[in-house]
């Protein structure tokens, strides 16, 4: 049985409304990874396709075929509208996925406040459901949708807010958890509508809902292995920092032990003077290579440097201007190379998730208070939050490094004080 116009555009508008009320809500809490034409575009036909297989339902022109299809196009497109809201938003597969779990429960609840305050206009009966045709009925309903968004934006977002703070400090329980409440409200959809009766349905509904929990566990599964091989990364850059620094000091100490003994030798100036001969020749070599590792880019300090370098040049490349210094360190002071690194690092992975544009800065300062450190470093506040204590805290072994982080007018800034400072 095909449903009328009237029909469709009555359904069509209403489950609009629902998904209209998820995106508001979603974008008040991340910023976009696509163009949201692919979400509007997917939830627009999953709409109309509702609209023919709720009334073909409602209307007991269907087979028994039309119903099991309905319970598995619910149960699989439960997954695939997290998929398309996680490819439209920019945040991970579990902050965001709690977050559009509970945008779905508040639209419903929206959804059902406009279908009630409707039917009492109206003079309708309060269990009359959404298959009926266009008309002043659905111009109430969407616009009591609408208020009811707008009444309870402010705290939702308090609420998405928290939820996406809370699933970031611990992927794997809010990865579950988005699994169970997906296939929770996928079965509360089915159970409860009133328009069909699936529960001759149920021994193929559940082996579904399993599949795609353990999908999801294998998805999570993943996503720790690659956090370890990255922590795995981090160590090993650690260690080969801390080899090139011992050669290249090294190095150094060699070059100023050739140079002083070439200088005292006589002979050899003379040669030099004229500017001929080999030995004249390997001078210049050594003194040209002795004043490139003393005077680094931005220290001189190499190993310091190269990371302050390479640093740089990743952030030039994504359009980002590096404003890095290094001054007032006392001589003894030591200075964790480790702890630049993991700072610049996350000022980058920002950079790359938001996607850098010109006129972005991002400023580093390195600057000694007797013989401790005071690292400062400042990102554009669009980038948000860089969650800089948590991922400092391997290096604080002694307990004794104060990290800060707030937002400075446009500016988010982290404040690392080391060495021998109570936290």
């Amino acid at each position: 049985m095909v449903a009328p116009f009237s029909y469709v555009l009555n359904y069509f508008l209403f489950g609009i409304a629902g998904v209209a009320v998820t995106y508001s809500m979603l974008i008040g809490v991340f910023p976009f990874r696509r163009p949201p034409a692919l979400m509007w575009s997917y939830f627009a036909g999953k709409a109309v396709v509702d609209a023919y297989l709720w009334y073909a339902l409602a209307h007991g022109g269907a087979g028994t075929w039309v119903e099991s299809f309905q319970a598995i196009w619910a149960c699989v497109l439960g997954i695939v509208s997290l998929l398309v809201i996680y490819a439209t938003f920019g945040g991970s597969l579990v902050t965001v996925g709690i977050c559009a779990v509970f945008c779905d429960i508040f639209a419903s609840m929206c959804t059902s406040i406009g279908l009630v305050v409707a039917n009492f206009v109206f003079v309708q009966p309060m269990d009359s459901g959404y298959i009926r045709p266009f008309g002043l009925w659905t111009i109430v309903a969407c616009s009591v949708v609408a208020i009811c968004a707008l009444l309870a934006r402010a705290p939702m977002l308090r609420l998405l807010r928290w939820l996406q703070h809370a699933a970031q400090r611990n992927l794997w329980a809010w990865g579950t958890a988005v699994a169970g409440m997906i296939a929770f409200t996928v079965g509360i959809t089915l159970r409860l509508t009133r328009l069909v009766t699936i529960d001759n349905h149920m021994t193929l509904i559940h082996p579904l809902m399993f599949s795609v929990v353990v999908i999801t566990l294998v998805l999570l599964l993943l996503r720790a292995r690659d956090i370890a091989r990255r922590e795995r990364a981090v160590r090993e850059c650690a260690t080969l920092v801390a080899t090139y620094n011992e050669t290249v000091e090294e190095h150094l100490r060699a070059v100023e032990s050739e140079l002083s003994v070439l200088e005292g030798n006589g002979r050899v100036l003379g040669v030099l003077g004229s500017k001929e001969g080999d030995e004249a020749r390997e001078i210049r070599r050594l003194e040209q290579t002795y004043q490139r590792l003393r005077a680094g880019t931005y220290c001189d300090r190499p190993a310091l440097d190269v990371v302050l370098t390479a640093s740089a040049q990743r952030l030039q490349a994504m359009g980002v201007t590096p404003d890095f210094s290094v001054a007032g360190v006392a001589e003894g002071a030591v200075v964790s190379v480790t702890m630049v690194l993991s700072l610049l690092n996350l000022a980058s992975e920002a950079a790359e998730r938001t996607g850098g544009m010109p006129g972005d800065i991002v400023e580093l300062r390195v600057r000694g208070m007797g013989n401790q450190v005071v690292l400062r470093l400042s990102t554009p506040a669009r980038w948000g939050k860089l969650w800089a204590r948590r991922f400092l805290s391997f290096h604080d072994i002694d307990g004794t490094m104060v990290v800060r982080e707030h937002t400075h007018g446009a500016n988010t800034v982290v404040n690392v004080m080391s060495e021998g400072v109570a936290s």
